[in-house]
């Protein structure tokens, strides 16, 4: 069984187990998606362990997302937004040992919600209100199309 998780600090609001884990059943995969506290200046600890006991990604929350930067290889858009929610770990050639890889998939993510809900954006003036990682990826983004997914490693849900 893979294991996937969400770290962060709260993290006992996260409607992220119901939601993954339905998927997971829904899709008959043998996985499964936890929670946990994660204090920021334990990021590193608990990535690498997470890592070292072959989970299969991770997703982060806040406040962790710009701490995880120190510790993942960010693809561009993530080093552009400053902040992490994804982590993969890719299985390495060298003694088993691989990178661990960090994407950003909030903005996508709010343009993916907007699409779902018939919502045409492209080509018009769009006014994104709050302070989130999906409003900072939206308003640092240019357009409302990405070329990156930011999927990846063993097998990340996100």
């Amino acid at each position: 069984m893979l294991v996937y998780a969400v770290f962060g600090d709260p993290v006992e609001h996260s409607l992220s187990l119901a939601m993954q884990n339905a998927a997971f059943s829904a899709m008959g995969l043998s996985a499964r998606y936890l929670a946990f506290r994660v204090r920021r200046e334990r990021l590193r600890d608990a990535i690498l362990g997470a890592e070292a006991m072959g989970f299969g990604g991770l997703n982060l929350t806040i406040p962790l997302k710009e701490e995880a930067l120190k510790v993942v290889v960010p693809d561009d858009n993530a080093a552009a937004m400053g902040a992490v929610n994804t982590v993969a770990f890719e299985d390495g050639e060298d003694e088993g040992v691989g990178r661990i890889l960090g994407y950003n998939t909030d903005g996508l993510g709010a343009q993916l919600a907007l699409e779902g809900a018939g919502v045409q954006v492209e080509g018009r003036r769009v006014l994104v209100v709050g302070a989130g990682g999906a409003a900072k990826a939206r308003g640092a983004s240019t357009t409302w199309t990405s070329s990156n997914s930011g999927q990846g490693g063993r097998g990340s849900p996100c």
